[in-house]
């Protein structure tokens, strides 16, 4: 999963790198194709970073509720209750069609 993600970020920094190319630039089909690519996988990414903060908050507030100690006890008490219905909401948007 780990090695995929980091296909993926490479795929979406080269794709941002060609972007800015002229030879890109000048051929419209090239570029409006490499647009929508990058949309995606930047919605996709920005879905994923989104869902891995939820989890990891979701384990911190586990922590705090067993009495364990937390660095982020704090945050963990604001908003409780949304986390699994968001990171459940993040999950569907991030799938890859």
């Amino acid at each position: 999963m780990i090695e995929k993600l980091e296909e993926i970020k490479l795929r979406f920094e080269e794709v941002g790198q060609l972007l800015s190319q002229p030879a890109v630039v000048s051929d419209m089909k090239k570029f409006t194709q490499l647009s929508k690519e990058y949309g995606i996988w930047k919605r996709w990414l920005r879905n994923t970073m989104r869902i891995r903060s939820a989890r990891r908050l979701a384990a911190c507030r586990e922590r705090v509720g067993k009495r364990k100690r937390c660095r982020t006890a704090g945050a963990c008490k604001n908003g409780t209750g949304r986390v699994g219905t968001q990171r459940d909401q993040l999950d569907s948007e991030s799938r890859i069609y």
